[in-house]
């Protein structure tokens, strides 16, 4: 269902160093492989982002040495960090002795500061960015910027940081509301909104929007993905098989939300590629 197109894919950003093009006089030979090459880099481009549960916030106390309460007179928190070139930031030990004298481990939005500091990446920023804000997220999304949108949020958050899940599930949500499908065609968020919008039982916009481009075979791959995520559909064959337009139309008649909006959709791609059929007939005889 994720297609491959090049000007998506390798389009300039809106934010980030800008580069310089580059250009070689090549033999036919040579174009081939660095065509080879750049599809090959495309794939890894697609790879969607991981999805996983929202983390629990780290409450572990390690000790509580109540000599140590009020020594700080400005009641400062000390931060100690193990920096070894070894460590991660995943596994990084990160320790707060609060002013009461209790030592604990560092809660996430503390480790995530620590770690950007000590071991800076390119292009997070240590502070909240403002465009994550509702006022802000919610201009950036009626302008349509839904890849900047995402593509910022993976920069920035963990996948399981539940601001990460609220602004990318606002995204999808909006996204789904709009049927703005095609602005992530061919970028690795493509497979993230179908995804949710599968586990959350939402596919029959987007459904809608395969069928009217006439890409029968990428609907019959999504119904048979719902069917794997959902066992228990109604439209669910009994035995393992491919979905075809039978199965396509029970899973509209048995599990869809919308059945008038789907059926309509699917008449007029059948009538179409009927009426095409006839002609191709009509002009070979």
């Amino acid at each position: 269902m994720i297609e491959i197109h090049a000007l998506n894919i390798y389009e300039t950003k809106p934010y980030g160093d800008k580069t310089e093009p580059v250009y070689k006089l090549l033999t036919t030979e040579e174009l081939l492989i660095e065509k080879e090459k750049a599809e090959k880099k495309a794939h890894v481009l697609l790879q969607i982002p991981p999805v996983l549960p929202p983390r629990g916030e780290i409450e572990k106390v390690l000790s509580t040495d109540t000599d140590l309460d009020g020594f700080d007179i400005h009641h400062s928190k000390y931060v100690f960090t193990d920096i070894s070139l070894d460590t991660t930031d995943r596994n990084r030990s990160i320790v707060v002795r609060e002013p009461n004298g209790v030592l604990r481990e560092a809660r996430w939005h503390e480790r995530e500061k620590i770690n950007q500091i000590y071991f800076p990446v390119k292009g997070k920023d240590i502070i909240l960015p403002k465009m994550f804000e509702d006022e802000h997220l919610q201009n950036t999304l009626n302008r349509g910027d839904y890849k900047f949108i995402l593509d910022r949020a993976c920069l920035q958050f963990e996948p399981n940081d539940p601001l990460y899940i609220k602004i990318t599930t606002k995204t999808y949500e909006f996204i789904n509301d709009k049927k703005d499908f095609k602005k992530l065609l061919s970028t690795r968020h493509f497979g993230s909104l179908t995804f949710y919008l599968l586990i959350n039982d939402k596919i029959d916009n987007l459904l809608e929007d395969i069928i009217v481009s006439e890409k029968i075979k990428d609907a019959f791959s999504l119904v048979k993905l719902y069917h794997i995520i959902h066992p228990q559909c109604k439209s669910k064959p009994q035995e393992d098989i491919d979905v075809d337009i039978r199965e396509l139309e029970n899973y509209i008649t048995m599990d869809s939300k919308n059945p008038t909006l789907l059926t309509s959709a699917l008449n007029c791609y059948l009538m179409k590629n009927e009426n095409e059929k006839k002609e191709e007939i009509k002009s070979a005889v």
